[in-house]
């Protein structure tokens, strides 16, 4: 009940649960875990840290935990305590059941700190797993385009062809030209979308903010005329 309450952002019934769990139950690294999901929602990484180094030490075994862990490290302002988190995600890079993880926490510390050509070659590796999922391609399109890389063009047609038959991954896509200010190159791949996938609610959430970024206010009407927003 903890953990549901946690992931559906309820306070008030996880600190219930917590606190009728068993003494036994908080000397656990699920107990520890669970705290470090508490912390997590509230944006408290000290805390974080510390939860999830309890939980590790208390359950070695768990990657999961070392995991996070490492992730969490690699925004730390302690050079060490990043390098260790480098250095534990670049290890579980050789598990093949981590591999896909480790390498997105990677790739996107790289383009963080504004590495770009490390980011690309992370986010290329990660495109190359068979796991991949579309967040993870969009991450290679970001490391592209900051790096100015020669390929960015050509895989963002590609990503445009993949993605204008599934309004999930259209949805996203156009996201992605909001976010990194492509609000008019949003608009016009818009233009050459099937109209059943346009009449999507995710699509057209996502296009209102493109004709919002672009100050394009006829264009906002016509959609909001059009749309099908109770669906």
């Amino acid at each position: 009940l903890a953990r549901a309450a946690v992931r559906a952002d309820d306070r008030q019934t996880a600190d219930v649960a917590m606190s009728k769990l068993p003494a036994s139950a908080k000397e656990s690294a699920d107990y520890h875990a669970l705290l470090a999901d508490i912390a997590f929602a509230q944006r408290n990484g000290v805390e974080m840290e510390h939860q999830l180094s309890e939980a590790a030490r208390l359950d070695p075994s768990n990657r999961d935990y070392q995991m996070r862990l490492a992730a969490l490290r690699l925004g730390a302002t302690d050079r060490d305590l990043r390098s260790k988190g480098k250095e534990t995600l670049t290890e579980m890079q050789n598990d093949p059941a981590l591999r896909r993880e480790a390498t997105r926490f990677l790739a996107e510390d790289a383009l963080r700190q504004n590495t770009t050509l490390a980011a690309v070659e992370l986010a290329r590796q990660l495109n190359s797993f068979p796991d991949k999922t579309y967040a993870d391609r969009l991450l290679l399109l970001s490391a592209l385009d900051a790096a100015k890389d020669n390929g960015f063009a050509a895989f963002l047609e590609e990503m445009k062809k993949s993605s204008g038959d599934d309004p999930e991954q259209a949805a996203a896509l156009l996201t992605w030209f909001n976010v990194h200010k492509r609000e008019a190159e949003a608009i016009a791949w818009s233009g050459t979308l099937p109209p059943g996938i346009l009449g999507q609610k995710m699509v057209q959430i996502a296009l209102s903010d493109s004709f919002v970024g672009a100050k394009d206010w006829n264009g906002l009407q016509r959609l909001v005329n059009s749309g099908n927003w109770g669906t």
